[in-house]
């Protein structure tokens, strides 16, 4: 016996034989005697009824599949055996009629009743002392076919990363189970498969694709195969499972996911994981576990906790879900008290690794966090939600979840009392540093109901706020069911369906209605409709009632339309009854029609519409009610610095504890003053009016940026061909003043002989709104984003890096005139330091003269010093010998900085 993990042969080596070729083709009735033939591809006569069939076989002899620890628990005649396998072809469907011949040519005699055309797989063998065959098409629609002992049966086939055929075999054999039997094709070798179980008492422990890989170009050396194993123990009250699985990522090896499940009568803990090791990188891997307390009360009827959870991932990212797929994601699934019961502990995993595409997936440098809960408010109301955050190359942190009440109350549990409402709401919350947009989003679910289940509550809220670095910077919206209908709602918006209802009453009347209401940055717009229909034969009623009204400032206009309708028809004879009217302002004005039986009458009064609507505003109105600073009354409380912004963005460091109070400002205010690095220092200049000429130190940037325009429009004060610039003067302070510093914008070269290093700059363009900058006299494209690009809306400034220079020794001549007679002797004892002759009186004092001496000595040193350091041209040592201090304050006042008289030391 040749041992191959679970696999074994019994015939050593050359356990296969691969030289059975079959090439049939079998012709109309009546063409040859016994009416098949052989023959060979080229004498095929490709007739409509003919069939074309090739069947390469392999016939391992005696191949063997033993479970370890197992194996000694099945009876020698009940092992499942490998007889033969092949790979074929059958070019057109094959009936009961022609497989009989083909059996009969092939020497097959468990071919199954009936063959699809394309690639098959055949598989011969036993189990459990049983016969068996697999035939499995290429087709991931098609059937297995299972044949026993002459009795044809069919099982769905599953198909996972390779084409595979599974039967459900169901055999028992004492304490061993065969579940299924499989049999498939992937990656150039033949799959034999089967999954096998052992139980004993409350104990279970099974395999999940156990065999053989059989190599093609390789068949006499199989390999051991196994997909997964599970264990579990139940013995009431307690429950323990676990099951781990081998899985199939490109480019990882191994890669295994697995979960465990522990149940008791208080609590039950479920715990799921997934690891993959990239073949040339750093492992991918993530783990999620929910602690179920539904069972044991936790909290008060105020706040009942019923479940928590946390998880983490590392190499790993979570396709995070849009509002319509909140009930599906996995993280929000398991919170809900719907939540799956389901005992396989490989369900919610595959869900989360599975779906395509998947929920949680490998991406290189890439971690996540996640929290959870599931808690009941006063017995009232559900939550289920799921916070999770994501750091790489992108910034992630999102709020996912569903809450639900029912009337009523689900606590109530009693079956006689009919429930008359259900309100689902899926909730999504999310911020993405790469939009730089905080998303919020709500809508009811297709369980929604009020009154009676067939009364469907439908429709959604959303709010978007766009920050500073997003396409849409400074704007927001706020929406409960959609917009006006005559609105021409900009492409970036969310457009979440109408809040409303639809009731099919009965057979006969059906009832539907909406509402919304939205507030932008540009007004505010609310509605509602309401309509029934009803149909008995040959009459129908239709009725009906609307409002709209849409509020627009800057400039102010204001618009409400309402109408109502009834008509009725039977037997052929229609009525119809109708009123529409709007009024609108500030010009005050209104239209109304109301029309009879096809009979109208137009009432118009106050100006006409066209006239209402002011179409601009003043230039003072525009600065102060539309650009930031513009909160005062008048145009002269105004705050300009607001419309020009200067900050610094990078290199910033703390400012000094307590700030110095030459520099406080006013009224104790903190100094405004930048204390930075020599390093990475950048400040921006921005400003809130888009640009078409920008310029530092009288150096244009335009001509480096391409499609900067040349003119600005104002929209709401209808203006263009304006023309705004912007003039950044960048100066140093020197020993000749306040000078002129030169500036570098992208492609320029410093010059060499400049006297001071350059700055770099380099002009931002952000797309600005089109509702303030575009040309009044276009309309409004609704595919659009709403913004205008090209302008240039402020410069981005960099502080010259500090002058890099070789290392150099200071020269031996700076040295020249250092009289430096002093040492330090070595002592064993710690020092006195009083003076002492050697007959241990105190020494003498030094003349005052004679320190002053000293010091002049010492001011020529370092004058020498510093000149030498002067001439290596080192950024820092500009300073001259004329201004190193002289020591004159100190040798003059020598009484003032000596608590004694100085002595003469021996040395």
């Amino acid at each position: 016996m040749i041992r191959l993990a679970s696999v074994y042969s019994s015939t050593g080596a050359e356990a296969f034989h691969a030289n059975r070729t079959h090439y049939l083709q079998i012709c109309k009735s009546g063409d040859t005697e016994s009416g098949n033939k052989m023959t060979t591809p080229e004498e095929d006569e490709n007739t409509e009824d003919s069939v074309r069939f090739a069947l390469f076989r392999l016939e391992p002899k005696g191949l063997e599949f033993r479970v370890p620890l197992l194996d000694p628990l099945i009876p020698a005649g009940a092992k499942t055996r490998l007889a033969d396998m092949g790979i074929g072809y059958i070019s057109n469907n094959a009936d009961k009629s022609k497989v009989e011949k083909l059996s009969k040519v092939t020497g097959y005699d468990l071919l199954p009743e009936s063959m699809k055309q394309g690639p098959f797989l055949l598989v011969n063998g036993s189990a459990a002392g049983e016969k068996y065959q697999i035939y499995k098409p290429f087709n991931n629609s098609e059937k297995t076919h299972l044949l026993l002992d002459g009795n044809s049966q069919s099982a769905p086939g599953m198909v996972n990363t390779t084409v595979m055929g599974w039967v459900n075999f169901d055999r028992s054999l004492g304490p061993i189970h065969i579940g299924r039997l499989g049999a498939g094709y992937g990656e150039g070798s033949a799959l034999i498969l089967a999954d096998v179980g052992l139980a004993a008492g409350g104990f279970r422990f099974e395999t999940k694709g156990l065999g053989a890989e059989i190599p093609l170009n390789d068949p006499q050396h199989p390999k051991f195969h196994l997909d997964g194993l599970s264990m579990s123990y139940k013995s009431e009250p307690f429950t323990i499972g676990a099951e781990l699985v081998r899985l199939s990522k490109k480019g990882y090896e191994p890669a295994v996911g697995g979960m465990a499940v522990l149940k008791t009568p208080a609590i039950s803990v479920s715990a799921l994981g997934f690891y993959a090791q990239k073949k040339s990188g750093s492992p991918s891997l993530f783990i999620f576990g929910v602690l179920d307390l539904s069972k044991k009360s936790v909290g008060n009827p105020q706040f009942r906790l019923e479940k928590i959870a946390a998880g983490f991932g590392y190499n790993t990212m979570v396709r995070t879900p849009k509002i319509d797929e909140v009930d599906k994601f996995p993280f929000v699934k398991c919170l809900t008290p719907d939540a799956d019961s389901d005992d396989d502990p490989l369900k919610q995993l595959d869900k989360m690794i599975l779906e395509n595409p998947p929920w949680v997936d490998v991406a290189s440098n890439e971690i996540w966090l996640a929290a959870g809960l599931q808690a009941r408010i006063y017995e009232v109301l559900d939550i289920g939600a799921a916070v999770i955050g994501q750091f790489g190359d992108d910034v992630v942190i999102g709020l996912y979840g569903q809450a639900s009440t029912q009337l009523p109350p689900s606590s109530l549990n009693d079956a006689k009392i009919p429930k008359i409402g259900l309100l689902e709401l899926n909730i999504r919350g999310e911020y993405r540093s790469s939009k730089d947009t905080l998303e919020f989003d709500a809508a009811f679910t297709e369980r929604s109901f009020l009154i009676d289940p067939d009364c469907h509550l439908t429709g959604g809220a959303s709010v978007r706020i766009w920050f500073g670095k997003s396409q849409h910077p400074g704007e927001f919206v706020v929406t409960l069911g959609g917009y006006h209908p005559r609105v021409t709602v900009p492409k970036h918006y969310p457009v979440p369906a109408r809040l409303g209802l639809n009731w099919e009453l009965t057979s006969n009347i059906h009832i539907w209605g909406g509402c919304y209401a939205a507030l932008t940055p540009h007004g505010f717009m609310t509605g509602t409709s309401s309509n029934i229909h009803g149909e008995w034969g040959p009459a129908k009623i239709d009725a009906g009632i609307s409002l709209d009204a849409l509020i627009e400032w800057n400039p102010l206009y204001f618009d409400v339309e309402w109408g109502a309708f009834l008509r009725a028809q039977a037997f052929g004879f229609k009525a119809e009854l109708s009123a529409v009217g709007a009024l609108y302002g500030p010009k005050f004005g209104g239209h109304a029609r109301i029309k009879i039986c096809g009979i109208g009458i137009d009432v118009d009064f106050g100006a006409s519409r066209k006239d209402s609507m002011k179409k601009e505003v003043t230039p003072d109105e525009f600065r102060r009610d539309l650009l930031p600073g513009g909160k005062g009354s008048t145009i002269d409380q105004v705050n300009n610095e607001k419309v020009l912004t200067v900050g610094p963005t990078n290199g910033l460091l703390p400012p000094p504890t307590p700030p110095s109070k030459a520099l406080a400002g006013a009224e104790g205010q903190a100094p405004s003053v930048w204390a930075f690095g020599t390093h990475d220092f950048e400040f921006s200049v921005g400003s809130a009016v888009p640009m078409t000429k920008v310029s530092v130190n009288n150096q244009d940037a335009s001509a480096g940026y391409d499609g900067i325009p040349k003119y600005l429009c104002i929209r709401p004060i209808q203006k263009k061909s304006v023309t705004s610039q912007l003039d950044i003067t960048v100066k140093a302070h020197t020993g000749k003043g306040l000078l002129s510093v030169p500036v570098l914008w992208p492609g320029e070269e410093a010059d060499a002989e400049s006297e001071f290093p350059p700055f770099r700059a380099e002009l931002a363009r952000n797309a600005v709104p089109a509702a303030l900058w575009r040309d009044h006299s276009t309309k409004a494209d609704p595919d659009s984003t709403g913004l205008v690009d090209g302008y240039a809306t402020g410069v981005k400034l960099s502080a010259p890096l500090p002058d890099e220079v070789a290392h150099e020794q200071i020269k031996g001549e700076a040295w020249e005139n250092a009289r430096l007679e002093l040492t330090i002797p070595k002592v064993d004892k710690t020092k006195d330091y009083m003076s002492k002759g050697a007959s241990g009186d105190r020494l003498d004092s030094i003349s005052a003269a004679a320190l002053k001496e000293s010091l002049e000595r010492t001011v020529e040193t370092r004058k020498s010093i510093l000149s030498q350091l002067a001439s290596l041209r080192m950024s820092g040592f500009e300073i001259t010998s004329e201004q190193v201090d002289d020591l004159g304050h100190f040798s003059k006042n020598l009484s003032a900085f000596m608590d004694a008289q100085p002595q003469v030391t021996g040395v």
